[in-house]
């Protein structure tokens, strides 16, 4: 998916109007950039249908396009978290209406207490919609008409248009890592296990310039690592320990070290745990996924 400035109002995108409580459609940024016709039918239908919290809209407009109205709660109870739980929803109405390219306003979604930086909170929301934008799929059957993702979106905001393109793509770049990481953490054990998780490890540090250290049982019994042998003796896979390493940072700097939990599935000793928790094992390796991706994102 593309997140992107807006550079100039194009009709092929549809434009989503992302409306708090008793908030007026004619005040908003894109109306003025609608035929006569739209404006009105909108003026019409938002005080037929009235936009509450939660609803949302998909308007065939009678100059033949499109447009979404989704409504938020009231200006003074609307907070970040809401911000961000609506940038999601933005996308998902987009991929449920199958709706290729959106152009937002970055000012709707501000509340008292985001981030005063506008590049922190485009960072952040370009994140949520890449994170929406997201469906692990890879074994499902496709339906016939194929899966359906948001090509684009285009943001529109007030301010230095370069330092927007930055912080949007500061922020797809975090969300895709974080996608990438849910797929490791999705994939079921008999496919990601220790040898496949060093694997993609060492393909991320060719990818990324990260030196790349994998310890096979060998090295961790001279290193008297139990804990992991121990769990590792139920499985038919090698036990892996995987050390990513980077130089790049300042002469002076202290090193940061990120620590992430690698068991593709927790096999090892008697099995003391619930028969429906079972299942979600195979997430066990969740913060080790979110490290390789960490470092890749930074990379």
């Amino acid at each position: 998916m593309k997140i992107l400035p807006v550079t100039n109002y194009e009709k092929n995108r549809v434009p989503v109007f992302l409306l708090k409580e008793s908030q007026s459609i004619e005040k908003h940024a894109f109306f003025k950039f609608l035929p006569k016709g739209d404006r009105e039918y909108l003026l019409a239908f938002q005080k037929k249908s009235p936009i509450k919290d939660g609803h949302n809209h998909l308007v065939f407009l009678p100059s033949g396009g499109e447009a979404f109205l989704l409504g938020l709660s009231f200006k003074e109870k609307f907070n970040h978290r809401k911000a961000i739980l609506a940038a999601r929803r933005t996308v998902w109405v987009a991929r449920r209406e199958r709706a290729k390219n959106l152009v937002v306003n970055l000012e709707d979604l501000i509340a008292p207490d985001s981030p005063k930086n506008k590049g922190v909170f485009a960072e952040i929301i370009a994140t949520q919609f890449e994170m929406a934008n997201f469906e692990f799929v890879q074994y499902k059957t496709p339906p016939p008409e194929g899966w359906f993702f948001t090509e684009g979106i285009h943001v529109n905001a007030d301010g230095n248009r370069k330092n927007l393109a930055e912080a949007l793509r500061r922020g797809q770049i975090i969300g895709e890592e974080i996608n990438k990481a849910r797929i490791l953490s999705n994939t079921p054990a008999g496919d990601l296990h220790p040898v496949s998780f060093a694997r993609e490890a060492e393909k991320i540090g060719k990818d990324f310039g990260f030196a790349v250290k994998v310890l096979g049982r060998t090295e961790m019994e001279k290193l008297g690592m139990g804990g992991i042998l121990g769990v590792g003796r139920g499985s038919a896979h090698e036990p892996k320990f995987v050390i990513f390493e980077y130089s790049g940072g300042r002469k002076n700097e202290k090193p940061v070290v990120l620590v992430g939990k690698g068991v593709t599935f927790d096999a090892g000793g008697l099995n003391l745990k619930p028969e429906h928790s079972i299942y979600e094992m195979h997430m066990d390796m969740s913060g080790g996924a979110s490290v390789l991706h960490a470092v890749a994102g930074g990379g």
